[in-house]
């Protein structure tokens, strides 16, 4: 069965079916990851925190713990089980997301959200692993891109389903009841999910190059080097945007609760939806012709939707912020696809777990940079702009994500001689 928009060979019916369910794990992923950002007023007022302990909450508390298990959680990924792994992070996270809700403080929930960090560090490498086994070179950009669509669905769900559940159940009932489900998602893994890799080729594996050896023959290539750079300043950017755009929302147009979660929900959600499944759509037929585009796509789309992004923050109509906020997302996403095509790229077959937890790692300190310097300067702002500081703190994070277009198009210029498949 050929799908539509992906060239190349067909494949098995289980490797569609472990595309369906990796997607629905990224889903709740997504939704774990970013339900925070709509419940940071009401926590932050309930707790009597700042601005910037926000920021730390909603940056450095997951991503601290998300880099430090990333890379051990990668090698055990190229290593070992990966579904054994896959179930037991996703249950890890989701357990943490529960536990969120009964935060008394900011310590408590400083912890509670370092576990869901330490859970969710697993679930990339595993998946864009297994995903590696069943999709050849010239359909991963497909594949990863439904993969990164089911987050697009997550992110979505996350934020209409926090904004009502907190209107009227209040944050606390919104982790518990947001998170639970997830221990069912990481039972249906462990249950159906094979493991292709056969006990010789694990073997194979394990004996070859030690962590330090590994990690220095990835930084050895050019292209690679670039990746890592990309995503410091691209997850900067997005993140500052996502985790701060719901108390934007709130602050500056007077929003409720629930409204942010009405219309902000399906308007970034569809935003993510659509452009990652356009470009999952598009790209691979760019690719075949040339490789180069697996990092021009995202170039070209992160470009095109900074000046958008600005437009938005500064916009006064509602409704152009959120009608500009669809075009900037759409446009931006259709890259997330080919740019974790990328990485398996210019990984190889063994290292491609490895491959992707350091970028991820690498974009850690983009997660921690963009929210807490957007919370800093909203604090250093107040005084002068009032209610709308946050409006203008925003253009840090939207500066950082044009930063990372450059080294987009310098990983380009390499990408060629530096590929592995």
């Amino acid at each position: 069965m050929k799908v539509k928009g992906a060239p190349g060979p067909a494949v098995t019916a289980y490797g569609r079916y472990l595309l369906i369910l990796l997607a629905v794990v990224s889903l709740f992923n997504s939704m774990d990851r970013f339900v925070l950002s709509v419940l940071i007023e009401p926590i932050r007022l309930e707790l009597g925190l700042s601005d910037t302990q926000m920021g730390l909450l909603s940056g450095l508390a997951f991503s601290l713990f998300f880099a430090t298990f990333g890379i051990p959680l990668a090698r055990l990924a190229d290593r070992g089980h990966r579904v054994r792994l896959l179930a037991t992070t996703v249950a890890l996270w989701s357990l943490m997301t529960a536990v969120s809700g009964a935060a008394q403080n900011f310590i408590q929930m400083f912890l509670a959200r370092a576990g869901v960090g330490v859970g969710e560090a697993g679930c990339m490498p595993a998946s864009h692993s297994l995903l590696g086994d069943h999709y050849p070179p010239e359909r991963r950009a497909f594949a990863l891109g439904v993969f990164q669509g089911g987050g697009g669905v997550g992110t979505m769900l996350g934020l209409i389903l926090a904004g009502l559940i907190a209107e009227s159940l209040g944050w606390r009932w919104t982790f518990m009841l947001i998170g639970l489900p997830g221990l069912l998602v990481a039972w249906i893994v462990l249950k159906t999910l094979k493991e292709p890799r056969q006990q010789h080729d694990a073997a194979r594996v394990a004996s070859g190059q030690a962590l330090w050896p590994t990690i220095h023959t990835l930084l050895g290539r050019r292209t690679y080097r670039q990746i890592l750079l990309a995503f410091v300043f691209t997850v900067a950017g997005l993140y500052g945007l996502i985790q701060w755009l719901p108390t934007f929302l709130i602050r500056s147009h007077g929003l409720s609760i629930g409204q942010v979660g009405l219309w902000y929900g399906p308007t970034f959600g569809l935003g993510i939806i659509i452009g990652t499944f356009a470009g999952a759509a598009a790209a691979p037929r760019w690719i075949a012709k040339d490789r180069r585009w697996e990092l021009w796509w995202p170039a070209i789309a992160y470009a095109l939707s900074v000046p958008l992004f600005l437009w938005m923050f500064m916009a006064s109509d509602v409704m152009l912020v959120f009608a500009l906020l669809f075009i900037a997302t759409f446009i931006g996403t259709t890259g997330q696809g080919p740019l974790m095509a990328s990485i398996q790229s210019v990984a190889g077959a063994d290292l491609r777990g490895m491959a992707i937890s350091i970028v991820l790692a690498a974009g850690v300190v983009g997660q921690i940079t963009g929210p807490f310097l957007a919370g800093f300067f909203s604090d250093y702002w107040q005084p002068r702009f009032g209610q709308d500081s946050l409006r203008y703190a925003m253009t840090i994070p939207m500066a950082l994500l044009a930063w990372g277009v450059v080294h987009l198009y310098l990983g380009s210029r390499s990408i060629e001689a530096d590929r592995m498949d």
